[in-house]
């Protein structure tokens, strides 16, 4: 089984910020879009982009997840002892 480089699939570096990956998505989504493109195999494509932008969707929305909590938790804490 080949692992699939979901950064290199949406042409974004390993460090790409949320809004990064997500504007890639959204330029490579539109030009391969099947009812926009001419090209043979732009579903095949298409659906390779929206696979990798939903695995790093997930991934990268669980980290923000993750520091809000952390954060609103230690403001929390740090109300109470005051």
């Amino acid at each position: 089984m080949q692992l699939k480089d979901y950064y290199q699939i949406l042409g974004v570096d390993l460090t790409a910020s949320t809004q990064e990956i997500r504007d890639a998505y959204h330029r490579l989504a539109h030009k391969y879009h099947p009812d926009i493109s001419t090209l043979f195999n732009c579903e095949q494509i298409f659906k390779e982009i929206t696979e990798a932008y939903t695995a790093l969707r997930k991934t990268h929305g669980h980290a923000f997840s993750n520091n809000s909590y952390h954060l609103i938790h230690a403001n929390t804490l740090s109300a109470n002892h005051y």
